[in-house]
């Protein structure tokens, strides 16, 4: 589980180490044999911006805060064992839940998720996947500030008082965000 992002002075290039455990750095101008494909340094961006996502995700959910329907849960069942801990609470990764071996059902070959990332894929909404697309090609500030306050729902003003800026200049930005997703949509 990745848990730190790749320094800045490192991402000129993208290194990576596949399933059989060999290292591969790739670079600009490097050439897919396949299809003949030149990699752009957007692409090694590109790149470093999931393992950017994947890395908050993991540190986000190593101890997810306890919801509040969760409170309940606990009380009663220290009211059932006084004496004892609650269980420890966990997130199990989905590289771990895919495996084999790990969690596997009866009826299956394949860990408890099996596909599921395929049938995501499958019903999702065209225009869905062509908005993640677009917010792709957005500079990376761009894609941060889009993320907290359309995706986390963060508000421009605590945004605003973070950066040290006015509420206005977040507001500007989201507005300059919005042109460029609804000209490349």
């Amino acid at each position: 589980m990745k848990t730190v992002k790749t320094r800045s002075d490192k991402r000129g290039t993208y290194t990576y180490i596949d399933a059989n455990g060999e290292k591969y750095t790739l670079k600009p101008g490097d050439i897919d044999p396949d299809t003949g494909y030149v990699l752009t340094e957007e692409d090694i961006q590109r790149l470093h911006r999931m393992d950017d996502r994947e890395v908050e995700n993991n540190l986000k959910n190593v101890k997810p805060p306890i919801q509040p329907w969760e409170k309940g849960l606990i009380e009663e069942w220290k009211k059932a064992h006084p004496y004892d801990d609650p269980p420890g609470r966990s997130n199990v990764s989905l590289d771990a839940a895919s495996e084999d071996g790990e969690g596997v059902d009866d009826d299956s070959e394949k860990g408890y998720l099996g596909d599921a990332s395929l049938i995501i894929m499958e019903h999702e909404e065209p225009m869905v996947e062509r908005l993640r697309e677009v917010v792709e090609m957005l500079r990376p500030e761009q894609q941060e500030l889009y993320r907290r306050i359309v995706v986390n729902g963060e508000s421009p003003e605590d945004i605003a008082k973070e950066l040290g800026v006015g509420r206005t200049a977040i507001l500007n930005r989201m507005t300059r965000i919005k042109e460029n997703i609804k000209k490349n949509f």
